[in-house]
């Protein structure tokens, strides 16, 4: 993870989770404090994380998440023979003010992968795409409504039974009413092996 904000300040860590597909279930959670790591030579910071799957197969969602900036979420498909991925993850921040970002309504979000799957595609050269379905859902009390989610270029679609369909690699927000405000959430879902699979 690599990041550009509030260097010098101290921010609320993000979460890394890792869930089952279908089941939500959690198999890793963990910590990431955004004000340690190693420093770069233009005051980012970049932060290395280890995740190991025990007895890995099938397919995982990796879910980061922050509770007032924005998150990102990979969708990891267990690759037999394979020893080890790295991914890097660069947050998006809705403001350089630091004072905006820590009067944001904490947000209580979560989302689990329910199944995903690659494109059929007639083109070899087409870049791999693929779609996923995703269950979004508030957390504690901190959500209370989950109202749109659009892909940027003002086509909003109201959540349906918490559920979301999404295309990889597309930039994605999320509307949510927290704490009596209302804040849109970037959101992007990222499937690395696609290309891979496609080639299978």
């Amino acid at each position: 993870m690599i990041h550009d904000f509030a260097a010098d300040q101290p921010v609320e860590p993000a979460v890394l989770t890792v869930s089952e597909e279908g089941t939500f279930r959690n198999i890793v959670e963990r910590q990431i404090p955004l004000n340690q790591g190693r420093l770069l030579e233009d005051v980012r910071r970049e932060i290395d994380m280890e995740i190991d799957i025990p007895e890995a197969s099938g397919s995982y969602l990796v879910y980061i998440d922050h509770p007032r900036f924005t998150f990102d979420s990979f969708i990891i498909q267990h690759l037999p023979g394979c020893q080890g991925n790295l991914i890097n993850i660069a947050y998006d921040v809705p403001t350089n003010d630091y004072d905006e970002l820590q009067s944001r309504p904490k947000l209580g979000l979560q989302i689990g992968l329910m199944a995903w799957g690659p494109y059929p595609s007639t083109e070899p050269e087409a870049a791999p795409e693929g779609i996923a379905r995703l269950h979004v859902s508030g957390s504690g009390s901190e959500a209370d409504n989950i109202f749109w989610i659009s892909d940027g270029s003002g086509d909003f679609q109201l959540v349906q039974n918490d559920e979301f369909i999404a295309d990889t690699m597309i930039d994605y927000s999320i509307g949510v009413t927290s704490e009596g405000q209302t804040v849109s959430i970037p959101f992007t879902v990222y499937a690395p092996y696609l290309e891979y699979l496609q080639n299978k």
